[in-house]
């Protein structure tokens, strides 16, 4: 449901979540708004736009998250092309997971997955980023483990990875969500597109290591403490403007926006 509410303040500014209150614009219950929790599916249509700036219309079902009602989900199935399954990358791969993913392959839906709430890694876990990335894989690795087992082809089996660009990482609650691709297009875009974003996106998973000495990416670190490209180039940028933003004590934010051109006022 926050997720939904991200996507429809990108596309409706003047609807907007509060710090007294959460939009929450798919609760359409009072009963729903009063408890803060998803009880019935909400249907809303939304046009977002790709990589490409190219336009769709999306029909989105927001289904509710919790156990007792995942009758509710299991009927949004029939009706739907593929299922967006969120796991949080706090508390990983539940029951209701895997109930969900059962339903999913049985409805031969095409699933993506999204790792959701990632702040939560830096900000409670206080994980070190390379710890973090070994708790994302994980994640992925617990999905594709039910997906071959609820699959009654595993040669057929549509697995999920970063790499084939159906695994998106966001928070909700900071909205922002990012795919490989798209993380690549934004240092792309910085360096005034003289390299293919595509390109970068296929090094940014697995055990790859960029050497910057040669400006080339390989399966081993130049040093015995080299970081994997996807800690180098996307988790350890995301620790930082995390620190510098919501960490407790940070003396270095000024400093930051001014290198940025940034000038914030005092409210």
């Amino acid at each position: 449901t926050t997720f939904c509410d991200a996507l429809i303040e990108q596309t409706h500014p003047y609807l907007a979540s509060t710090e007294n209150k959460e939009l929450r614009y798919t609760d359409t219950l009072f009963t729903e708004q009063e408890r803060g929790v998803s009880i019935k599916s909400t249907p809303f249509t939304i046009i977002l736009p790709d990589l490409k700036d190219k336009s769709f219309l999306l029909n989105i079902l927001d289904t509710p998250g919790h156990v007792n009602f995942s009758d509710e989900a299991t009927a949004a199935f029939r009706l739907c092309d593929g299922a967006v399954i969120f796991v949080d990358a706090h508390e990983g791969v539940m029951l209701n997971t895997d109930r969900l993913i059962k339903h999913a392959i049985q409805e031969r839906l095409a699933i993506t997955l999204c790792i959701n709430k990632i702040d939560r890694l830096v900000l409670e876990l206080k994980l070190p980023p390379q710890d973090a990335y070994f708790k994302i894989k994980h994640i992925i690795d617990e999905v594709n483990g039910l997906i071959k087992t609820y699959s009654e082809d595993e040669s057929k089996a549509s697995y999920v990875s970063p790499l084939l660009n159906n695994v998106c990482f966001a928070s909700s609650y900071y909205r922002f969500c990012f795919t490989l691709k798209s993380f690549a297009k934004i240092y792309a875009d910085t360096h005034g597109g003289t390299f293919d974003f595509q390109g970068l996106a296929k090094r940014l998973w697995g055990d790859v290591y960029y050497n910057a000495k040669t400006r080339t990416f390989g399966k081993k670190g130049a040093t015995a403490s080299a970081s994997r490209s996807f800690v180098q180039f996307i988790l350890e940028p995301l620790y930082k403007i995390l620190a510098h933003t919501v960490g407790e004590v940070d003396t270095t934010l000024s400093g930051v926006l001014d290198e940025l051109g940034i000038r914030l006022t005092k409210t």
